[in-house]
């Protein structure tokens, strides 16, 4: 299965992911050399990736627009299903807007209040 991405090709076999970036540079990622996975959809404020850490401490990131969120999916269904064992996170955009709405109130809040005693 193929997926189109920002900068590239994202290709997941049968034995090995190949990412082909857009002057055509080829990387082949076998399934038994990844320690862990990670990744996000494309939301309307974060960019979709996959990040794959291998066991030799090299990370390879893959970004995608919001089409490919449903392939993307399809492609981590079928590494999962491949590779049982191996850890796939995914993170979600919402909390971390939440998080950044938190600490612009408390960001705001700290500022009255020192500007109240002054």
């Amino acid at each position: 299965m193929s997926i189109k991405g920002d900068w590239g090709k994202l290709y997941v076999g049968k034995k090995e992911i190949n990412i082909i970036d857009i002057i055509g540079n080829k990387t082949k990622i076998k399934y038994d050399d990844i320690s862990k996975i990670e990744y996000e959809f494309r939301s309307a404020t974060e960019g979709g990736y996959i990040d794959f850490y291998l066991q030799y401490g090299k990370i390879k990131r893959f970004t995608f627009s919001k089409k490919s969120n449903e392939p993307m999916q399809r492609a981590i269904d079928y590494i999962q299903e491949k590779c049982p064992n191996l850890d796939i996170i995914e993170h979600d955009s919402n909390q971390k807007y939440f998080h950044r709405i938190t600490h612009f109130f408390l960001f705001c809040s700290l500022w009255t209040c020192i500007v109240m005693v002054l």
